[in-house]
């Protein structure tokens, strides 16, 4: 299956190099089964239609079969007018290679209970619930291609392409090249690994039952590209018109309540975005294609695989669309355990509340105006701190809006820095020397809408930020008079020398980034209403009922480390002095009202600092 314009696929791809360890070249091939004379794509459809397949106004196009092992030049015309409503095409369940198929054969059976009896080592204990299908199927379609000489499916299997575009058949280095700083970097690495271990455990189940010694990687590479590129869950939605169905998929699979499968002939249909198709699938009778628009006769008609996005369409199909407005990126959060002290608290939250998912798409259309609500709230509760972890969040009815102030800072400023840190990855320049030019137009194509999500999604982050933050300091204050930090121009010309004369003569470095924050909200604190903060007095308020489990601590740091100093200094020119009791309540609103919003976010407002609000 290809794309609409797929005149942009190469007719053919060097899919090995002498430099890589692992030779993209099939072998092993049985002799040509066929009767001479006749296509691979017409002996497929004469077995379909002898099994009951339909496709009555549909004219099958095959290119070259010596110059085209992508099968990029195949397409499906109508040689009559098509009406919406009319069955395109439909093929008997009889001729649906599914799991359950390959389940019940001899060989099936055998590799099935052994993937059963490993599922934790091919499933990562659950996490990818696709495996073992994939593997089944895939070592399935190597042995009846090459090792089973009577197959029941062997004039499909012969009419597959020959080779295919995915990145997993790219030599390796061509893959770190190209996409190294993306998701998909990730995923082809992932892939590798499993079909390895795939090709392992093959062996281990069944490796007595390939005589032919077919059982080697170009093969299984190869009907792996054709599951990934070809298969259908049979669960699948009538109508292809939704986004992303992954999560619900991967359930789907993970339960049983789906499976992988290939449909003959169906699956000939080029994709084409938007277009309006049915997938009617009746259980234990025929799978059928449902024209939703008509199609004019001598037109092409083509399948929809949903809404996808270049990552999926690169990775698992071998194209691109440009533009592509389902086009998405992947944002993955996660618990930090070895920096986190509340890690395994988070961890119970996030298991009972809703929404918890850690995985994400953000978009970029016209609609896209906030991010995500169900990225926000899991965001809340990941940035917690000790003082705001028990919280009582109603079942993560709580977290769709603000839980405090340092809270909200935090989730946006920490998305920003995530999303920041992505794009700066996708971005950097490629090393295109040597690279089939036709792979670097795509892996373009793919980071450059990778790229535009990104700016998009951050801009959405400073833009919620800075709202809710101007909300705060009311419609006529800046922004910037909320935020204390040790730069801010707000502070007192006083306390500034202050500060200088500390850090000038702090051999011992007592006087970091912290304890001088808390000298400077101690300070302000004294200011009283004079403070350029006006928040301070009530923020202290609420501090002062925290500080007491930390109160001693607190006490005996200042007295032994800090008070001696402050007083060989002497007071600010002010008049403020500090004491341990004002500088421990200082420490304390650092702890719950300390933020750190990253250079470049908002214009107004950057730096390490304290929130001084409520």
């Amino acid at each position: 299956m290809a794309a609409e314009g797929s005149q942009h696929i190469p007719k053919k791809r060097r899919l090995s190099n002498a430099a890589e360890d692992v030779h993209f070249t099939k072998k092993n091939a049985p002799a040509n089964s066929g009767i001479a004379g006749r296509s691979k794509v017409e002996r497929l459809l004469e077995w379909a239609k002898s099994h009951g397949a339909s496709f009555p106004k549909l004219n099958f196009q095959d290119g070259p079969q010596t110059d085209d092992p992508l099968c990029a030049s195949r397409g499906v015309y109508a040689s009559d007018t098509i009406t919406t409503k009319e069955v395109i095409t439909s093929i008997p369940y009889s001729l649906v290679l599914s799991e359950t198929v390959a389940r019940s054969s001899p060989f099936g059976a055998k590799l099935h209970s052994y993937l059963q009896q490993h599922a934790s080592d091919i499933t990562h204990n659950g996490k990818d619930p696709y495996a073992p299908g994939l593997i089944l199927v895939s070592a399935f379609l190597v042995y009846e291609m090459y090792e089973n000489a009577g197959s029941f499916w062997k004039p499909y299997l012969e009419a597959l392409p020959e080779e295919y575009s995915l990145p997993l058949s790219w030599p390796e280095s061509e893959v770190a090249q190209l996409l190294k700083g993306t998701n998909l970097y990730h995923i082809v690495e992932e892939r590798r690994k499993l079909l390895q271990k795939g090709l392992e455990m093959v062996r281990e189940a069944c490796g007595d039952m390939f005589i032919r010694n077919s059982l080697i990687w170009p093969n299984l590479l190869w009907a792996y590209s054709a599951v990934s590129s070809r298969a259908f869950p049979r669960s699948r939605p009538a109508t292809a018109e939704d986004r992303e169905h992954a999560a619900e998929e991967a359930a789907e699979i993970s339960s049983g309540a789906s499976e992988l499968c290939l449909y003959p002939v169906l699956d000939m249909l080029n994709h084409r975005r938007g277009h309006r198709i049915e997938w009617r699938i009746e259980d234990g009778q025929s799978v059928s294609f449902i024209a939703l628009e008509d199609v004019a006769a001598a037109g092409e008609v083509f399948n929809n695989y949903g809404a996808k996005g270049n990552e999926n369409l690169l990775g698992n199909y071998g194209f691109v669309l440009d533009p592509n407005p389902e086009d998405y990126v992947k944002v993955a959060l996660n618990i930090r355990d070895e920096s986190d002290p509340c890690a395994q608290r988070k961890r119970e939250l996030l298991a009972a509340v809703q929404p918890n998912r850690l995985v994400h798409l953000l978009f970029a259309g016209d609609d896209e105006t906030a991010l995500p609500p169900d990225l926000v709230a899991v965001t809340r509760l990941l940035v917690m701190n000790e003082h705001g972890i028990e919280l009582d969040l109603h079942g993560g009815a709580a977290l769709r809006s603000a839980v405090n102030p340092r809270n909200e800072v935090a989730t946006y400023s920490t998305l920003w820095q995530l999303l920041g840190g992505k794009l700066r990855e996708i971005s950097k320049p490629l090393q295109t020397g040597g690279v089939d030019a036709e792979r670097v137009r795509m892996v373009t194509v793919y980071r450059q809408g990778q790229a535009r999500i990104l700016r998009h999604n951050m801009t959405l982050a400073t833009q919620a930020l800075c709202s809710f933050l101007q909300l705060k300091a009311g419609p006529t204050s800046p922004i910037s008079s909320i935020l204390l930090t040790l730069d801010s121009s707000h502070l007192p010309h006083c306390f500034r020398s202050l500060m200088s004369t500390l850090t000038a003569q702090d051999e011992d470095e007592l006087f970091d980034e912290d304890t001088l924050l808390c000298l400077a909200v101690a300070h302000e604190m004294q200011v009283g209403d004079k403070s350029a903060w006006r928040g301070v007095p009530a923020t202290t308020r609420h501090s002062e009922e925290l500080i007491s489990a930390q109160a001693a601590e607190l006490y005996a740091h200042f007295q032994s480390n800090l008070s001696s100093v402050l007083h060989d200094t002497g007071p600010c020119a002010c008049g403020a002095e500090f004491t341990n009791e004002l500088f421990a309540v200082a420490a304390n609103l650092l702890e719950t009202h300390g933020v750190d919003i990253p250079p470049g976010m908002c214009e107004d407002v950057q730096g390490y600092g304290v929130l001084m609000i409520e």
